[in-house]
């Protein structure tokens, strides 16, 4: 079984990344997310076009993969039954 997921664009209010760190949790974020997903994968196939995942408390001190996984986490959630 093989799955695809294209997420266009995340928005995390609040927190200011440089150039540099946005590409870092972005690489940060496909590696979580698709360990996620060989974990548990979907039930189903799922096409949204916008989604709105819960609240990720993020700072500063958050290391970018475990800010990685909380966002690919929260982003997972909105898409399981």
């Amino acid at each position: 079984m093989s799955a695809r997921l294209h997420i266009e664009h995340v928005v995390l209010h609040g927190v200011a990344l440089g150039a540099g760190q946005r590409q870092q949790f972005h690489a940060a974020l496909e590696v979580q997310l698709g360990a996620l997903l060989v974990q548990r994968p979907l039930s189903r196939p799922v096409a949204q076009e916008h989604l709105v995942a819960a609240p990720v408390a993020l700072d500063r001190a958050t290391a970018t993969d475990d800010g990685a996984r909380a966002v690919a986490t929260s982003l997972l959630g909105c898409l399981r039954p």
